[in-house]
């Protein structure tokens, strides 16, 4: 805060100040002033990732604040307003408020995550939680989960209904770049801000072992993205799946082979979770799924001050190995036999599933 200047902040509309280093580190929630009495002192942590401060000189308006403004105005100069239309009314129902957008970029320019906080006037703060962009989306409680910004509303130990979450970035520099959204037109806001994030105790690498060790994050943390938005996509296929098993059994007419058809979709599926995030919990200790090898390798190679192991370096390429043919199949799964046999049901007057279309 201490590079705003009066002038600036008068003569620009809005503002993103620089950005401080982002620290990474294993988070632990613990409970110990319970214990202590009323009067025992405590204060929240301040929010854990990269800290955003934005300043807008005005908040935008939506065209119902515009609206409401010209007939006050004219109210007070005694003048006759436009009476809108439906189609005006309409439109002014389905704006979307208007939002701050942050876009983060890593070294390659590639971008990570875009978040949105509020398009309040004044200095404002966002935090990105260090994540990359959720695997996928689902349908939030009035309210959503957590915190602005990103930032969820409790640190993760599993508490609370965030939603699903992607993984955590590598070290290494980013960049921050804003713009405002208003009425479905995006305004970029001149000039990014770049911050590292870091970890303690890789200063004294060399040189070699820092670049062996960024380019297998980079590896690893790809790898863990791609398994944890197949894992999400078999889960819901397999739901979507259960719903096509009903759907075929009270089908109007002769249905054998669509319950067939069905059945054998539902073993497919249990194989690909199977093989993504392992067995039933009640069975016998199997051997390492795809995920849990995955994330082993992430979890210990993120927070490294060390170049990779041996070990980690062949648990990531059996994992490599191990994934390639299921996301294979799992495509093909989504992408083409689940339509088809939507399709045939459709033909066979069988009731619909959630989304799905049917011909007249």
């Amino acid at each position: 805060l201490r590079t705003a200047k009066r002038e600036t902040l008068t003569q620009t509309s809005s503002m993103m100040f620089p950005v401080k280093d982002a620290l990474m580190f294993s988070r632990w929630t613990s409970s110990f002033g319970g214990s202590q009495g009323a009067s025992f002192f405590t204060a929240p942590n301040p929010a854990y990732g990269a800290t955003f401060t934005y300043y807008l000189k005005e908040a935008p308006q939506t065209l119902k604040q515009k609206r409401q403004e010209a007939e006050r105005r004219a109210e007070r100069e005694k003048q006759s307003f436009h009476y809108p239309s439906i189609a005006e009314i309409r439109a002014e129902t389905e704006e979307t408020p208007p939002t701050v957008i942050f876009t983060v970029a890593d070294p390659e320019g590639k971008i990570v995550r875009r978040m949105t906080a509020p398009a309040t006037a004044g200095i404002q703060r966002a935090t990105w939680d260090l994540r990359y962009t959720p695997p996928i989306i689902r349908n939030q409680p009035a309210g959503g989960p957590g915190g602005r910004g990103g930032e969820p509303a409790d640190p993760d130990q599993g508490f609370g209904n965030r939603g699903p979450e992607g993984p955590l970035v590598m070290p290494g520099k980013y960049t921050v770049s804003m713009a405002v959204r208003v009425n479905g037109v995006t305004t970029p806001v001149a000039g990014q801000q770049s911050f590292s994030v870091t970890v303690e105790g890789r200063e004294g690498m060399s040189a070699t072992d820092l670049a062996t060790l960024s380019d297998f994050q980079r590896k690893v943390s790809a790898l863990q993205r791609s398994v944890s938005a197949s894992t999400e996509v078999a889960n819901e296929a397999k739901t979507r799946i259960g719903l096509l098993k009903r759907s075929a059994q009270e089908a109007p007419v002769d249905n054998a082979k669509l319950v067939g058809q069905a059945e054998t979709l539902d073993n497919e599926i249990d194989s690909i979770i199977n093989s993504l995030r392992g067995g039933r919990e009640d069975s016998d200790i199997p051997p390492p799924a795809i995920n849990a090898r995955v994330s082993y390798v992430a979890d210990r190679i993120r927070l490294s001050s060390v170049k990779p192991s041996p070990t980690q370096m062949q648990q990531y390429d059996l994992s490599r190995s191990e994934f390639e043919p299921v996301l294979a199949q799992l495509r093909r799964l989504v992408d083409l036999d689940l339509p088809a046999f939507e399709k045939e049901l459709d033909a066979a007057g069988a009731p619909l599933v959630p989304g799905q279309l049917a011909e007249p």
